[in-house]
């Protein structure tokens, strides 16, 4: 009987945790770590390609041609894979997180007014806490 009890109170944890979790906030999290590094990639690319170069007078856009024509479209993401693996992971864990602990913080703390959350009318304090938090 104890047992039983002990096994029911588990279960009634878990499923609260499962259910603060939201697997919609870590896709979106997901998504835009992957979508920061194939917007990226290509300039950061170029634009080591350009600082190397040993050209007088090096162009991005005579880099950007001189790359397509000897990689093709793939030269641009060489060395993508990392980046979009690990930007993907580090964005989604950031969503995820956020969007599972702020329930918990405003249950603890109550419901943050958004009128009242704004520093000289403009700065929003929460989100400078979580830009000083987040690096």
């Amino acid at each position: 009987l104890f047992g039983r009890q002990i096994q029911l109170i588990i279960k009634q944890r878990s499923q609260k945790m499962i259910n603060g979790i939201s697997i919609e906030s870590f896709l979106a999290g997901f998504a835009y770590g992957a979508t920061t590094v194939f917007v990226g990639q290509p300039l950061e690319t170029l634009k080591t390609l350009t600082q190397v170069s040993t050209s007088t007078s090096p162009n991005m856009l005579a880099t950007a041609k001189d790359l397509y024509a000897t990689s093709g479209i793939r030269g641009f993401y060489r060395g993508g894979s990392p980046l979009l693996l690990g930007g993907g992971l580090m964005r989604s864990a950031q969503f995820g997180f956020y969007n599972s602990v702020l329930p918990v913080m405003d249950q603890k703390f109550g419901k943050r007014d958004p009128k009242t959350d704004y520093w000289l009318g403009c700065v929003n304090l929460h989100v400078v806490a979580a830009g000083w938090a987040g690096g």
